[in-house]
């Protein structure tokens, strides 16, 4: 018996009987268990053997991801490697009118997003969800800044203390 199998039937309560889930419950003592918890044995037999998948789950989770995070397109001008310049505000109004565009040819507007989605990634930045800033538009999670130089000090480095909780720049 092996972790494989519960995984893969835990939707499936009929096939998984208690003795079963005891049968690779030392498998399974790796996943987050330290001495603050409770009885190893108590855990099998009372939660695990009734099938309480929500706290097997909740008790099994190896990363807890709490980090919510905003996508703050900055617009801004920036070099790239060949020397050439490149404006985040033409890269997002281009991206802005193939989101709109409804006459292209499916598998041509793919292309033409993934190619425009490519550049825009030199000016994406990850903010915590508690960031506050003034956004000048937003296309589903993705918020606008049309005045990215503001937030970037005279040596090119983002000033994220801009984006804390209470700091937002107002121009």
């Amino acid at each position: 018996m092996s972790i494989s199998f519960f995984i893969k039937n835990l939707n499936n309560k009929e096939s998984i009987t208690p003795k079963k889930v005891l049968e690779i419950g030392e498998a399974i003592s790796q996943y987050n268990l330290d001495e603050s918890d409770e009885n190893i044995e108590d855990f099998f037999q009372k939660t695990v053997g009734n099938l309480d998948m929500p706290k097997v789950d909740k008790r099994m989770q190896l990363i807890n991801d709490n980090r919510l995070m905003k996508s703050v397109y900055l617009g801004r001008i920036i070099q790239e490697e060949n020397g050439e310049e490149l404006d985040g505000r033409f890269v997002w109004d281009e991206y802005k009118q193939l989101i709109e565009e409804t006459e292209m040819e499916y598998s041509e507007r793919k292309v033409k997003l993934h190619n425009v989605r490519s550049k825009m990634n030199a000016f994406i930045y990850q903010f915590s969800c508690k960031a506050e800033f003034m956004e000048d538009e937003q296309i589903g999670e993705l918020y606008y800044i049309e005045n990215g130089e503001a937030y970037f000090d005279e040596n090119d480095i983002l000033r994220r203390e801009l984006f804390e909780e209470g700091k937002d720049l107002f121009i």
